[in-house]
């Protein structure tokens, strides 16, 4: 029975308890408030996502508008969310947050489903995190596992709930997640592991993106191939939970292949390094800030978004349009590398190669005609040499691949175990077994550079600044100055035919003593003969060094570097004898431009590397359109047009020839022969190319410009030229032609033996072999530039 007293005591003691409850619930509240308040007090504010400025790679693109390379400090492709696939939207909502268009941030469901899940197998099998709380964790904290950091997360994606709109938080996860092999975001790992846009994909590639997010490195398909399928299998049985797909169509995506494409850096392209580090360096400068001289790259200060020209390219998503043709890159680098190869064997077997490493990733089934690999010497006999490469793969070097390295020897003296380099040769057949036919091969010590330029629009197709950018990123073609030798002459022949000369001219060709420079100075013919009276255009044929000097003397040294100027030399230039030798330095890019004023009949020309660039949304921020200045005479440029064609018909380009096209160029060879020169061009293409060594040394003995640099321009021209109508030079009014005797000058008789075709300016003609012909006055230069 219960008593008033006891009724009195049990009233009392709800209400205490009461009061207890009241308290410890305003303790907790307390408490929380006070731990949101701490922990909200200095997070970071989001209002920077009403500007949100991701980091994004900017595209180098081709001439033809396709992507070739990247520049990045994260690889992202921004893809806006109406252009993302709506698989793709359904996998990553299926993997990662199944409740993304219910929760309002944090998913209380989801975090007592997963703590259920967790605790029935006593391990953590399932996280909660949603996509939201991923944005905020990748865009405001760190990764670190700790309470704190949770609410932190959590406190921020309410925040973010609060202030952005679903689709939009999506698409901001979609493009900031890192999904592994320096991939960010959806459509750069498109890219990274199938080679293709986001837009092609297919459903089991969907779904092996999806499921990244959690582990980008154990479920990456070029680490793990094995558990990715597993990863991706899981995605797509999510995606059939949730209804996403059919049955049918998650057994067929089941069953496919991962189909990824080659792994590989797509900021270091394999071909057009050079091309591509140059036109960093060139958008540099295009973003420095006006007021502020070259700097390192890190901290120049930039004139656009306030931030510097270095994060400017590997930030914000710029899109640069060069004018490389990808093609012509291609064949430019195996011209040289092939160039440089027969050169260097010329040069003698150098021996085993030191701290090199066989790759034992390379494959059978991966091998080709014209693949190089290092390998291990088995035995080495009189008339073959065995070896193991690869992935233990024997081969074999019969004496013909090897017979260049004897110099005289009965066999070579390798020992088992050493390494040396080997090339596939064209015998190989996949098909067949046994020991794969090889080549001796080493790696070139000498280097090589060349650029080709479109004369109709000025734009660098190509650019190689050096046998391999993997050991050296030092480019030849822009940065190194080098004395270009008789390549140099052409100059000195345009100011003669300029002033009134024409190529029937006489000049002597015999011993001369200069003063230059407080010393006497002799220069030599190639082989030390002298041929006496020679005519301009034999002149420049045959290259011929001392009727070129006594022809500067005749027009004086300044005019001569008034000249160059005119042609487009920027370089340091003395007026003194020696520079119609070439004794001044040049880059390969300015020499091959100067020829290009001529092939273009007298038009100037700035060569073009980046016709423009625009912002991610594609407001053009940097253009650069082709601009041509006529700066010497169209007769003036045909007739030097012309005899520069004889240099290869009949002079030191001689081997040029038979390329059966309308081609003009000259040789050069500095003293010692240690610059080796060869620039010419087509009716649309100028290309130059250099040999030599980083330190001014002799190449070797005979090794002038049509002997080391020659085969490389012939080798790239071969390719340029494949498949291309054959086109001549455009004759300018005024030319005209006379059939002249070669060796003395004067008009061709019915007797004469060696005549050719010769190219005058009207008027300046021989009449016949008794007319005198009155000195033509200098006419376009003078009249107009004031020379």
């Amino acid at each position: 029975m219960v008593t008033p007293e006891k009724h009195k005591r049990g009233g009392c003691l709800i209400k205490v308890a009461a009061w207890c409850i009241a308290i410890i619930v305003f303790l907790i509240a307390g408490v929380g408030a006070f731990v949101y308040y701490k922990l909200s007090s200095d997070l970071p504010s989001i209002e920077i996502l009403d500007n949100f400025r991701p980091s994004l790679a900017s595209l180098v693109y081709d001439d033809k508008g396709e992507k070739v390379h990247e520049f990045y400090i994260e690889r992202r492709i921004w893809t806006p969310i109406d252009d993302v696939p709506p698989q793709m939207l359904n996998a990553i909502i299926a993997v990662e947050d199944t409740r993304f268009y219910a929760h309002g941030g944090v998913d209380w469901l989801g975090i007592i489903r997963a703590a259920w899940a967790n605790f029935r197998k006593r391990s953590i099998k399932q996280g909660a995190s949603t996509i939201t709380q991923q944005l905020a964790r990748l865009l405001f904290l760190t990764s670190e596992r700790t309470i704190e950091r949770k609410i932190r997360e959590a406190i921020l994606a309410r925040q973010i709930e609060d202030r952005l709109p679903k689709k939009r938080i999506l698409e901001y996860y979609l493009n900031e997640i890192y999904l592994g092999s320096g991939a960010y975001g959806v459509s750069a790992a498109a890219q990274t592991y199938f080679g293709k846009p986001l837009r092609e994909l297919s459903l089991p590639q969907f779904a092996l993106l999806a499921g990244l997010p959690r582990a980008p490195s154990r479920y990456s398909p070029f680490n793990n191939p094995g558990l990715a399928r597993e990863r991706r299998d899981f995605a797509l049985n999510r995606m059939l939970e949730e209804g996403f797909i059919t049955g049918e169509q998650c057994r067929e995506a089941i069953a496919s292949p991962l189909n990824t494409a080659d792994k590989a850096d797509p900021s270091s392209s394999c071909v057009g390094a050079w091309y591509f580090e140059h036109i960093r360096r060139t958008a540099l400068d295009v973003f420095r800030a006006p007021s502020e001289g070259p700097k390192d790259d890190e901290e120049d200060e930039g004139r656009l978004y306030g931030a510097s020209a270095s994060d400017v390219i590997y930030r914000n998503g710029l899109n640069i349009y060069s004018t490389v043709n990808m093609k012509l890159q291609a064949i430019a680098e195996r011209a040289v590398d092939k160039g440089l190869r027969e050169l260097d064997k010329r040069m003698g077997f150098r021996g085993p190669l030191e701290d090199a490493l066989l790759d034992g990733e390379l494959k059978r089934e991966d091998l080709e005609p014209g693949i190089l690999s290092y390998a291990a010497v088995q035995s080495c006999g009189a008339d073959s040499i065995e070896v193991i490469f690869g992935d233990d793969i024997p081969g074999t070097i019969d004496k013909k691949w090897f017979k260049w390295a004897l110099n005289g020897k009965s066999q070579l003296d390798l020992a088992t175990g050493a390494v040396i380099e080997v090339k596939v040769t064209d015998g190989y057949s996949a098909e067949a077994e046994g020991a794969v036919p090889l080549a001796l091969e080493q790696p070139p010590v000498v280097e090589g550079a060349l650029v080709a330029i479109d004369l109709n629009t000025g734009d660098v197709k190509a650019m190689a600044g050096g046998r391999s950018f993997a050991v050296s990123e030092f480019n030849r073609a822009v940065q190194s100055r080098r004395q270009p030798g008789s390549a140099f002459k052409p100059v000195i022949y345009t100011a003669a035919i300029d002033s009134g000369m024409i190529p029937t001219d006489i000049i002597l060709d015999v011993p001369v003593y200069v003063d230059e420079v407080e010393k006497i100075w002799k220069p030599q013919n190639y082989g030390e003969r002298v041929f006496g009276p020679v005519t301009l255009q034999t002149a420049i044929e045959k290259s011929k060094n001392l009727a070129t000097i006594n022809l500067i003397k005749r027009l004086s040294p300044e005019l001569a570097v008034e000249y160059a100027r005119l042609l487009g030399i920027k370089s340091h230039l003395e007026p003194v004898p020696s520079l119609a030798l070439g004794s001044i330095g040049v880059s390969l890019l300015e020499l091959t431009s100067l020829y290009g004023v001529i092939a273009t009949g007298g038009k100037r020309f700035d060569p073009v590397f980046m016709k423009r660039i625009t912002d991610h949304s594609g407001a053009e921020l940097f253009g650069q359109k082709p601009q041509f200045e006529q700066i010497i005479s169209p007769m003036t440029a045909y007739v030097m047009i012309h005899m520069l064609k004889g240099v290869i018909q009949r002079g030191t380009g001689i081997r040029a020839k038979g390329l059966g096209h309308n081609l003009a160029g000259k040789t050069g060879t500095s003293n010692d022969f240690i610059d080796a020169w060869f620039i010419g061009f087509s009716p649309d293409l100028v290309v130059g190319a250099w040999v030599g060594f980083d330190e001014l040394k002799p190449i070797g003995q005979g090794e002038s410009g049509a002997r080391a640099a020659l085969p490389i321009w012939i080798e790239f021209m071969k390719g340029a030229l494949e498949d291309q109508p054959e086109t001549d030079f455009p004759v300018p009014d005024g030319i005209v032609f006379r059939l002249i005797d070669a060796d003395s000058g004067e008009l061709a008789t019915e007797r004469t033996a060696n005549a050719i075709l010769e190219a005058f300016v009207g008027g300046a003609e021989p009449i016949d072999q008794t007319a005198n012909r009155p000195q033509r006055t200098r006419r376009f230069s003078e009249i107009d530039i004031g020379l």
